[in-house]
Formats: structure tokens, sequence, C-alpha cells
């Protein structure tokens, strides 16, 4: 026997149906009043008012109550052995687990729903950032209190969020279990302490059911890319032999200690030199975790022959074979960074990051970070690279986060923010989202139609 999922989600879709039609009587209730009161007070006849909005609140309040009892409803269908729970493969009987099992049985019988889209700071990208007290752009200077990092994929590792759970199938998916909001990071320093960076949201109204919030007000503490990160020894290049930086392996080209003090800070005494085409550096990653989820990134300044050069700067993750770790399985992310007609000595910085998450089968001892030169317009050209890490992101509402810290310690209390927003195009994902904290596999040609659930 076999799972009849046509028959599961049509049955299901009616209950979803008649929930969000009653969710959208709750949700107009609102500028109903608001409009009667408008017309009330046009003719004079305010004083009629009084009463309405404890009647509308007693409705709001019986609607909520029929939501709830049909999610109750669901409950039982997920639950039933003889149309559900003897078809999965499962030894423990509750929501959360029939739910666990029926993702995995969509997965291996290629069967999806629609999809919603979660978006960052107004972009459907993968990937976003913001800083932290400080103008926004792709330069990174001096006077930058660092920036926060983020990505909406999910690892499969990590609990995405205090109300969701981890879900091996959930590595490299896209998460779509966030709740519209304002993401915030306060940055808590002075000269005597380190920096502390807080996530919190400030989280839109939400549907009556399910959770009203990943909660508002502080969230965990972002990890410090710099100060956390798993490069073993020598992520800022000052360790030598010779003209050689310690724990990095030079691919080609030219590498030298001769290097020049960054005029914005004298925390900056040495770094890694790489000059003309074909220039790579490699690092050797260890310590990394089956299905975590990673942020690598790097600082670099630039001097080059003269005014009129350029380049790019690059940062990829790739295999001991030197193949970049692009696959469907796993992610990579990575931006390039072209410095410009700069000088050592000006207040320009070149910053490239990504986010990777190591498939299952992956020997973790193969991968390297890779620093390289691109584009040059000039054979004689170089590039100075301050420093490089990797390090893993912390989630908080069903996203990824990594902060990387400035070269001058922040004043204290330094806020960012970026928009998070989620469409809830997915019908049935929006439901198993609200009712059921978890999301089910997506498609762009889904197998299984929101048509049911509308």
């Amino acid at each position: 026997m076999a799972l009849d999922s046509t028959g599961l989600f049509t049955v299901i879709g009616k209950y979803v149906k008649a929930i969000n039609t009653w969710n959208g009587y709750i949700s107009t209730m609102e500028t109903l009043k608001d409009e009667i009161f408008d017309k009330l007070e046009d003719e004079g006849l305010q004083d009629l008012y009084v009463d309405l909005p404890s009647q509308f609140l007693g409705f709001k309040e019986a609607v909520g109550s029929w939501i709830s009892s049909l999610i109750g409803e669901v409950e039982d269908i997920l639950l039933d052995e003889d149309y559900v729970t003897d078809e999965l493969p499962i030894f423990q009987r509750d929501v959360t687990t029939v739910l666990n099992a029926i993702y995995d049985y969509m997965v291996d019988n290629s069967l999806t729903i629609e999809s919603s889209v979660v978006s960052l700071g107004g972009s459907d990208t993968d990937k976003a950032s913001f800083a932290i007290n400080s103008s926004t752009g792709s330069g990174y200077s001096s006077t930058n209190h660092g920036k926060v990092f983020m990505t909406r994929k999910l690892d499969g590792l990590s609990d995405p969020s205090d109300l969701v759970t981890a879900h091996q199938r959930y590595a490299n998916a896209e998460g779509q279990l966030s709740m519209s909001a304002t993401h915030l990071a306060r940055v808590i320093s002075n000269s005597e302490q380190a920096e502390v960076v807080q996530l919190f949201s400030e989280v839109d109204a939400q549907a009556p059911y399910g959770p009203t919030a990943e909660k508002p007000g502080n969230g965990p503490s972002i990890t410090n890319a710099v100060a956390s990160q798993l490069i073993p020894a020598n992520a800022d290049f000052l360790l030598w032999s010779g003209d050689s930086p310690n724990n990095w392996t030079m691919a080609g080209g030219t590498v030298t200690t001769d290097y020049a003090k960054y005029s914005g800070s004298s925390d900056i005494d040495e770094a890694l030199r790489i000059k003309t085409a074909g220039v790579s550096a490699k690092q050797l990653l260890t310590g990394l975790t089956r299905y975590q989820m990673y942020f690598y990134g790097f600082v670099a300044f630039g001097g080059f022959a003269d005014g009129t050069d350029n380049c790019t700067l690059v940062a990829t993750v790739e295999d001991v074979a030197g193949s970049a770790y692009h696959t469907s399985a796993n992610l990579v992310l990575a931006d390039s960074y072209t410095p410009g007609l700069n000088d050592i000595d000006t207040d320009k910085w070149g910053f490239v990051y990504g986010f990777f998450c190591p498939g299952e089968d992956d020997d973790l001892n193969d991968f390297y970070i890779k620093i390289r030169m691109s584009a040059q317009t000039d054979t004689d050209m170089h590039a100075y690279i301050y420093r490089a890490v990797v390090a893993p992101v912390t989630y908080y509402n069903g996203i990824a986060h990594a902060y990387w810290s400035p070269v001058n310690n922040p004043d204290t209390n330094d806020y960012g923010s970026i928009a998070v927003a989620n469409n809830n195009n997915g019908v049935f994902q929006t439901f198993f989202r609200r009712a059921f904290n978890i999301q089910l596999p997506t498609a762009d040609s889904s197998t299984i139609d929101d048509a049911l659930a509308v």
C-alpha cells in the first residue's frame, strides 16, 4: 500500500480553503469597523459607535475559535491510522513526526507543493547584507562598524528558529519559514569589552492561528566571523616563513611580505600581497561539521601599478582538484569585488563573501578557500589581502546570519536593519508554516496544485 497523497491534500485543501476564508473575515473587520465609524461621524451619529468595537471583537474571537477547530480536524486526519500513519514508516505518532515522514515521502516520490518567496531587503536573491551604523555600499572603510550577512538557505542541522525544528531534508533548501519582519542587529561594545552582536525583529501582524511571531525583542547573539573563524591559523597573514604565509598554499603567481600599513587603522600591520595574472591563495579548511552552513569572506585592499589599472578579486570554495564547489546539492554564493582606481593609502576596502553547506557525502578534508585576482588590466598589478575567515552561521526567524566585525571597535549600541518578507504565495506552504511550524518540499512546477485549497 502507499500513501494517497492526492487524496490527502485534496481533503486538507478543503479545510485550508475554509480557514483562509474565515481568516479573510478577520482581516477585513478592522477596515469595515473604521468605515462604519466614518459614516456615523459624517452624520453626527458617532455616539452609536460605542458598542461596535466589542461586538467586532466578539465576532473575531468566534472566528478564531472556528479556525482552531479546523486545524484540530487536520491534525486528526494526519494522525488517522488507516489513511496516513499506517502508510508511513514511523514509530511515534505525533503531528510533527508524521509531517516529517510526509516530507520524506514527498521527496522520495518527487511530490511538491507551490512555493512562497522570502525576500531580503526587497530582493528575492539568496543573500543580502546590512551595515551597522554606516552608510550603505560595497566599500568597507575604517569608519564602518561591521556588516551582518544573511542567507535564506537552510542547512538541515540547525533549528531555523525557536519555533521550527531542524530536518535533514532542509539541507540546501530555500527557507520559506520566515515571517515578515524588520530584522535589526545591535552591537554592544566599548573599549573594555569585545563587541556583542544581538538580533531582534519587529514582526508584522500575523494570522490569528499558529505562532504570532518569532518573538520581538532580543534574539540570539550572531556569530562574529572574525572572532570565531574556522581557518585554523594565520587567517590575518601575520605569520610568515620567508616570503610565504604560514598554513597557506600558493598556487601560482607571486606573493611577498612587502606590505604597507593601511592609513585608516594602525591595527593592520601586515597583509598578503598577491600580484600578476593567475595568482591564487588556498587554505585547507578543517573542523567543519556535516550539514552545517558556513559563512566565508575576506577583506582586501589594493595598490595597483598606476591610476588607470583595475582588477577583480574573487573568493570561492573548491575541492582538492581545484573544481569550484558549485553543484545542485551544495551551495556556494560568491561575490567578486572590483577595487577600482584606488591607491593603497586611500580609504577603500574590498569585501567578498558567500555561504556554503557541505553535502552528506563530501570529504571535508578536501575543501579549500581560494582567493585570486582576475581580469587584471596590467600584469604588474597587485592587491593586499588583510584577512580571510570561515565561520558558522547563526539562525534566527528562518534566516542564517553572520557578522563581520570592523577593524576599529564600534561605539556602544550601534544598530542596523533590513526588511524580511514572506509573500505567502504558496497556499499549502503558508498553512503548514503557520499551523505546524514546518515547510514541505516545493518546486516552481509543483505536482500538487494550490487550486485544491483555493
